[in-house]
């Protein structure tokens, strides 16, 4: 493109740009100005119509004040006669048709009086508020002195007793006075919403004749409510809200409201306007200044393209001439003058330039200037040079330069002060010194990663190696090298690399594995510390279900055995929180299992609720539990794990909770074919929580601040581990919440659908049966053969799977081809593991009806799906209850549909859903023969000595005396008076504990052997009551002297048995089963 086309774009461009932008300002302000102008207007219009709002109020007040200076009404509160006073009030109603009824109350609100007709002269029943007391009404304010109490709007529930139609109301209260002195009340319902539209009505059709973009008036609430909504008949296109619908703005419509009040209600007025019509000048404005600036910019470019034509053109034209000439060598061509003004000046710079160019072009000038270029040019590399061999020699990096075929090495300075020498001491420097100085044991893989670099399977050689450093120790070096130059035939020729110390570096490694074992070991020792702990705790917790037991079997009314049952469930929750708390350990470690059982979830709400319920009425809470929207009561899933995830989350809203209520909504909907979703709400009235740390409420060990800690207490984990849970069962917890006005949990958890109903839980005679135990332990052995054996089965041990494997062949061949009925398991066994027994059991068919029962270790809870693979028919976890035996045994050997409905197989929790048979450990007429019996306590604990009388007392055993330790127990044994043919012991048994002061069970036993107690008491049986079950414990008590021994919690079966052992006529005495 020419010169001059370029000119005359560029000029109109800028006088677009230029009158755009003034165009564009003036459009502005006058837009600007025009809406300022507008919106005065409507504040004016809206001002008014809140106005005529307010002085309605007034003409109502002014109205009830004549009302109250009523004669007839004054007279008859004075007579206390109300005949006649209806027809009055009905008479003003008439009057005043906004008015819903009256009412004329006595000074304590009594009404007195009322009217009987609304407006349209048609009777109501305004006798059915006589007597009533207006005070009580939440829409009554009282007066004050001479001023009316006017109330906010709201739902007037008189009206529907009085049989009229609900509405906005409002009331109107003031004292009817007689000389000065109040003796009655006046109270009049006015219909709100009628006055207003009627307002509203007539504002909008006078303003509409004078503004035709008026669309209507509402009056709102501040949730953006719309209370009343009135428009303007001539938009009938106008987008309107519905009354009780939210308020939603319109792009195209201009508002302008204004608070007022009633009563105390804070309501708003609202005035729309149609945009369009109002900004319909500034449209119009618009378009012409668009029309004047596209005229402008025509004119403009006309008078440029006529003046830069005739002014500018032809001048430049001869100098373009003569830049051709130029170009063509011919440097005697002179430009005539062009003028005084630039252009002029431009062709006189051109003649010139011409003139010295002539003078300067010579060949010789030009080569000997080109040979000073050259020679500056290298002593600037040689400097070059200089410098970077400078930087090289002060960084810590050693640099090595290694010609490959002739083994030929240059090393830095630095590369011999890593290993602690001068280049001077170590020269001459080959391949061998970087070999004589590099451990023996890195040479290979430094040859192996070299000869990949060399075939190209790497595109550098690195390598972390050790050097022998000059004083004797070794340090780790860095080498990294490439090849820079190659023969033809492919070989390396030249490598160059850099070398760097470090030694520091692997020390700090090394301090990082260190503290990473010893950060193992600290989790070791935690996991330690909880499985202690949770040993501990077992001790007062046989207190707590002992007491509650024998408390249930008193005489209780129904609330208190009501309230007993919620604290025997909620410290049997305790117990399996206790046994599970080594599982809880490994949620540090990821290692968290769930079950997949059936369950009754509504009975598991329930149990739950209830439990909680008393935490929180300890603090006046009230704990609501919503299942209406759970249909299916049966489901599968992680039943210890959900509650543990609702308990976290109500006990953490019954603390930070000191009034109200906590909601517990829970919905079970389907998630597929076959799975549900429960979703769960727990909502509370407590402190609430700051929107700045809801991000941080699910990490370990958060709470909302440190003030909360010291108030509350907790560790921070309970929600942490919620938040793991929820993950775990496919779901997520999230919160909301408003500070000082409670807070939302919302979780959900992914449960299988369950094709199950309950069932009962079978009776099956075990004496006959045949059972192997295979375990490793020896005690965990005796204490189950004890179990069985006191259940009459017979019981054969085995200490390994490869015994069991042999006995069960030997039992095949000598039981005419019979297998054992069942064998129990236990998982963790040297050389052969009860999963591998277990499988080569079930792929033998000759034992393939043999059943398996599996026991397993905490670590796996969780595996149902696992062993019901390998063909295990149940599990349970250790320590092994009598409960969890005697109910495995009873489904497996009975079989049928209680086995069959066990998916994938029996375990604990399946256990406890099935409704429990008749027991089978005693027969209660045994007992009978040795209620007579009298029996020694000996026991320090209070607490257990309360709980042993008890179960003692429950047997029908009430000749009991208690001792406190073993000094008692001789004391006791020597001075009870004897029989008189002093041939008969005064007691027939003692229960004897191991631990006590002064003197233990142990020695007291010893004395009482050696006849310190008496020839006769020498032989008393003696049982003892012990808190463990090892072998050990078992063997000291025997060595002691003691006949048999129980372990803690006492079981009061188990106890049952032992009594009938040992004191009934027709036992035999033996001592060869322990629990």
């Amino acid at each position: 493109m020419k010169l001059l086309p370029k000119i005359i774009s560029i000029s109109i461009l800028i006088s677009l740009l230029v009158i755009s932008a003034l165009g564009f300002f003036v459009f502005s302000y006058l837009k600007y100005d025009r809406l300022q102008t507008i919106q005065k207007g409507m504040n004016s219009d809206v001002s008014f119509i809140t106005s005529q709002l307010g002085e309605q109020q007034r003409k109502i007040s002014d109205i009830s004040q004549i009302i109250a200076r009523n004669r007839q009404v004054n007279k008859a509160l004075s007579l206390f006669e109300n005949r006649g006073i209806s027809q009055e009030l009905n008479d003003l109603i008439e009057i005043y048709p906004f008015i819903n009824y009256i009412l004329v109350t006595e000074l304590d609100g009594t009404v007195f009086s009322t009217s009987t007709r609304n407006s349209n002269k048609k009777r109501i029943n305004g006798e059915e508020l006589l007597l009533q007391n207006i005070h009580l009404h939440p829409l009554y304010v009282q007066p004050n002195n001479n001023f009316v109490g006017i109330s906010s709007i709201g739902k007037d529930e008189y009206l529907s007793q009085i049989g009229m139609e609900d509405g906005i109301a409002q009331w109107y209260s003031l004292n009817i006075r007689k000389r000065g002195k109040a003796i009655g009340e006046l109270v009049i319902s006015i219909d709100w919403r009628r006055i207003v539209i009627n307002q509203l009505d007539a504002d909008i059709t006078e303003l509409a004749t004078s503004k035709s973009s008026l669309i209507g008036a509402i009056i709102k609430n501040g949730e953006n409510e719309v209370i009343i909504a009135r428009y303007n008949q001539k938009h009938t296109n106008a987008n309107k809200h519905d009354e009780n619908s939210q308020y939603k703005n319109n792009p195209n419509e201009l508002l302008s409201e204004k608070l007022f009040t009633v009563g105390k209600t804070e309501l708003i007025s609202l005035l729309i306007f149609n945009r369009n019509v109002e900004l319909k000048v500034i449209q119009t404005l618009g378009i012409n200044i668009f029309i004047v600036g596209t005229v402008s910019v025509l004119v403009i470019s006309l008078l440029l393209y006529f003046l830069l034509g005739r002014i500018l053109l032809h001048r430049l034209e001869k100098l373009h001439l003569f830049t051709k000439d130029i170009g063509q060598y011919e440097l005697d061509y002179k430009i005539d003058d062009l003028g005084g003004d630039e252009i002029g000046d431009l062709g006189r710079g051109f003649n010139s330039m011409i003139s010295k160019l002539r003078k300067n072009m010579t060949s010789i000038k030009n080569l000997h200037r080109e040979s000073e270029l050259r020679q500056s040019a290298l002593l600037e590399l040689k400097e070059s040079s200089n410098q970077l061999s400078l930087v090289i020699d002060s960084t810590a990096a050693g640099i090595w330069d290694w010609q490959v075929q002739t083994g030929e090495i240059t090393f830095n300075k630095r590369w011999a002060e890593i290993i602690g020498y001068t280049l001077e001491e170590l020269s001459p420097c080959d391949i061998n010194t970087w070999m004589k100085h590099a451990h023996p044991d890195d040479l290979k893989h430094s040859d192996e990663l070299l000869a990949q670099h060399w075939s190209g399977k790497t595109s550098r050689y690195n390598y972390e190696a050790r050097m022998k450093h000059k004083a004797g120790h070794w340090v780790w070096v860095f080498d990294s090298g490439k090849v820079v130059e190659w023969f033809e035939d492919g070989k390396p020729k030249r490598m160059v690399g850099t070398h760097l110390d470090i030694s520091t570096q692997k020390n700090n490694e090394e301090m990082l594995i260190k503290a990473t074992e010893e950060a193992q070991q600290a989790v070791i020792a935690k996991s330690e510390f909880l499985a202690s702990m949770s040993h501990e705790i077992r001790t007062p917790m046989n207190g707590v279900l002992g007491m509650l037991g024998l408390v249930i079997d008193t005489d209780l009314n129904d609330e208190q055995l009501h309230r007993v049952n919620v604290a025997m469930s909620s410290a049997r929750s305790l117990l399996n929180l206790i046994n599970d708390i080594l599982d809880f350990s490994k949620a540090d470690a990821g290692k968290v299992e769930l079950e997949n059982i059936d369950f009754n979830l509504r009975s598991m709400l329930g149990d739950l609720s209830e439990a909680m319920g008393l935490q929180a009425q300890v603090k006046n809470l009230e704990l609501i539990l919503d299942v209406t929207k759970i249909e299916e009561s049966l489901v599968k899933g992680d039943p210890s794990r959900l509650r543990q995830i609702i308990s976290n989350i109500v006990s953490n809203a019954t603390k930070f909770t000191a009034k109200g209520e906590i909601i517990i909504n829970a919905e079970l909907l389907p998630n597929d074919d076959s799975s549900w979703r429960l979703n769960c709400n727990i909502s509370d009235t407590g402190l609430g929580i700051p929107d700045d740390k809801i991000s941080l409420l699910f990490d370990s060990f958060s709470q909302v601040d440190s003030s909360t800690t010291r108030k509350f207490g907790g560790t921070g984990l309970g929600l942490a581990i919620v938040k793991k849970l929820c993950n775990l069962m496919g779901g997520d917890i999230s919160v909301t919440s408003k500070l000082g006005q409670g807070s939302c949990f919302h979780f959900y958890v992914t449960l299988q659908k369950s094709t199950k109903s309950q069932r009962v839980m079978p009776e099956v005679d075990i004496s006959n049966l045949k059972l192997l135990i295979v375990d490793d332990n020896e005690t965990n052995r005796e204490v189950i053969r004890g179990q069985l054996e006191h259940w009459g089965s017979t019981v054969v041990e085995a200490n390994s799977g490869q015994q069991a494997l042999l006995l069960c062949e030997q039992e095949y061949r000598n039981e005419n081809k019979t297998p054992f009925d069942v064998a129990i398991l236990d998982m963790q066994m040297p050389h052969m593991d009860g999963a591998e027994l277990g499988k080569l059991i079930k792929n033998d068919k000759r034992f393939e009806q043999m059943k398996l029962v599996m026991m397993t270790s905490m670590g796996h809870i969780g595996d149902a799906r696992y062993f019901a693979d390998l063909g295990f028919d149940c599990y349970f976890p250790k320590p092994a209850t009598t409960a969890d035996i005697f109910g495995a045994l009873s489904v497996v050997t009975k079989g049928g549909e209680v086995l069959e409905h066990a998916n994938p197989l029996v375990t604990r929790h399946y256990l406890k859903a099935l409704v429990p048979a008749k027991n089978k450990y005693f027969n209660n007429s045994d007992l009978e023969s040795i209620k007579h019996k009298r029996i020694l306590l000996v026991e320090d604990n209070r607490i257990n000595q309360m709980v042993a009388k008890g179960i003692l007392n429950k047997l029908g055993l009430h000749f009991i005396d208690i001792a406190n330790n073993g000094v008692e127990c001789i004391e006791k044994l020597v001075q009870e008076p004897l029989s008189q043919d002093k041939t008969t012991r005064s007691y027939d048994l003692v229960l004897m504990d191991c631990q006590m002061p002064e003197m233990d069970g142990y020695e007291a036993s010893r004395q009482i052997r050696s006849a310190s107690a008496g020839e006769l008491n020498k032989k008393i049986p003696i049982i003892a009551m012990t808190a463990n079950a090892m072998a050990d414990d078992k063997q000291k008590c025997i060595d002691a002297g003691m006949d048999d021994y129980l372990s803690k919690p006492v079981d009061a079966d188990l106890l049952s048995v032992k009594l009938l052992q040992w004191l009934a006529d027709n036992v035999e005495k033996k001592t060869d089963t322990v629990f």
